[in-house]
């Protein structure tokens, strides 16, 4: 059996900047115990504010999850978009294998994290998809390992290629060539 690829075409202007990134010398790493009863924004939000972190990146491990909700990605045959997402679905009591996720602003100024993750049902069924983090509500042991940004600010900005609102990265500072990691080494 051969696989075939298939070549799908986004209805915009295609960008000729398709990855973008940003020089990051100055974040910081920090290891999240997520607080059980917060939605999955909130506890990555809140205790990053207190550290002044509002753009990252983060790898989920663990722990239970008291509520996640959750979207798939399809093909829309009824869009010029190229997939859409399915209704909510919805699971209680399950378990966090893993997930990763980026946070950064939305277009409303707000914190918005864009997260995806792994999850098991108590049978040991694995499922997961692109995570609803206001309406995920965390249980006991979950755990985030965070790197923070502080000189790249992460937004939530319109991509006319794809038609949909994305995460971006924006340099808030030009990081001079003595202060990145490992200047100076031979």
């Amino acid at each position: 059996m051969s696989a075939r690829v298939r070549l799908l075409r986004h209805p915009g202007p295609v960008d000729p900047v398709r990855l973008e990134s940003s020089i990051e010398p100055a974040g910081c790493s920090v290891r999240l115990q997520l607080a059980e009863d917060k939605s999955l924004l909130d506890a990555i939000v809140e205790p990053l504010a207190l550290h002044d972190i509002w753009s990252a990146t983060f790898t989920l491990l663990g722990g239970g999850v008291t509520r996640v909700r959750y979207v798939l990605a399809r093909p829309d045959q009824t869009s010029p978009r190229i997939v859409s997402l399915t209704d909510a679905i919805e699971a209680d009591s399950v378990s966090l294998v893993t997930g990763s996720g980026t946070l950064g602003r939305g277009v409303d100024g707000k914190p918005f994290i864009h997260c995806h993750a792994l999850f098991a049902d108590k049978g040991g069924e694995t499922f997961g998809g692109h995570v609803l983090t206001d309406a995920t509500v965390i249980g006991a042991g979950a755990v985030a390992y965070v790197r923070g940004f502080s000189d790249v600010s992460i937004e939530v900005r319109y991509d006319a290629e794809i038609d949909v609102p994305t995460l971006r990265p924006r340099a808030l500072r030009i990081a001079s060539p003595s202060t990145l990691p490992g200047a100076g080494l031979t």
